[in-house]
């Protein structure tokens, strides 16, 4: 009589959970605005938190046919920096996983994002190595300066490159600008990742001041040890600063 009891209560416990979880669903139901889709593959990503007027949404719900997972994300509420979604066998296992990229933040010279990575069968994520801590690791520049002409200096690995063209001592020699130049390059304002044949890239603006970006450092991803790390690292010069 007594494990019946028991067996009774654990259902009543269950079934009231259930409504209450129910609840729960409706009511966000109410307030979220859908921020990417794969509608053929049943793939959806919601925000839950609906106000738009702070600029970022910071509740988000991730829904991979029926299996839900959320997370306390800071995403861009601009509706041109809405999130991507994408399918693809990023560590080749061949299966394919679930890339999330999301704008975290944006203004003049500013472009940051972030990536998730997500098994499509399990939502269990996959670790991405920070590309900044790549960069600290991996890359070293100098910015060397005279009179009325400046040239960087960047290493990556060992493999030293000098960059020096017209249009940076034109900035140099602009409006006082001299003061503002710092004795390195800064890798902070601009992060954005991209997929291309099945291979995640980072590619990270370095400035030589106020949101100046004389370089781009790209860096290619390889699944190793469970997780993606470094493969390549190069760099770009942006096409102002090339002449």
């Amino acid at each position: 009589m007594v494990i019946i009891s028991i067996i009774i209560l654990l259902l009543v416990n269950n079934i009231m959970n259930s409504k209450v979880s129910y609840a729960l669903d409706i009511a966000n139901l109410k307030n979220q605005v859908l921020l990417s889709e794969i509608p053929n593959e049943d793939i959806y990503l919601y925000a839950l938190d609906s106000d738009e007027g702070k600029g970022v949404y910071e509740d988000i719900l991730l829904n991979v046919k029926g299996k839900k997972k959320r997370f306390n994300w800071i995403v861009d509420s601009g509706l041109s920096f809405r999130p991507e979604l994408i399918l693809t066998d990023i560590n080749n296992d061949g299966k394919k996983e679930l890339v999330i990229i999301i704008t975290t933040g944006h203004g003049t010279g500013i472009n940051t994002q972030e990536v998730h990575i997500f098994k499509e069968e399990t939502l269990e994520e996959i670790k991405v190595q920070n590309p900044f801590d790549i960069i600290s690791k991996n890359v070293k520049t100098k910015v060397y300066k005279d009179e009325n002409s400046v040239k960087v200096y960047i290493n990556i690995n060992g493999k030293e490159s000098v960059i020096s063209s017209k249009k940076l001592n034109e900035l140099y020699n602009d409006q006082n600008n001299k003061k503002n130049f710092g004795d390195t390059l800064f890798f902070r304002d601009f992060l954005i990742y991209e997929v291309y044949n099945e291979k995640l890239k980072a590619i990270v603006g370095g400035d030589i001041f106020f949101w100046n970006y004389l370089v781009n450092i790209k860096i290619e991803y390889k699944f190793e040890s469970n997780m993606l790390v470094v493969d390549k690292i190069y760099f770009d010069v942006t096409e102002y600063f090339k002449n």
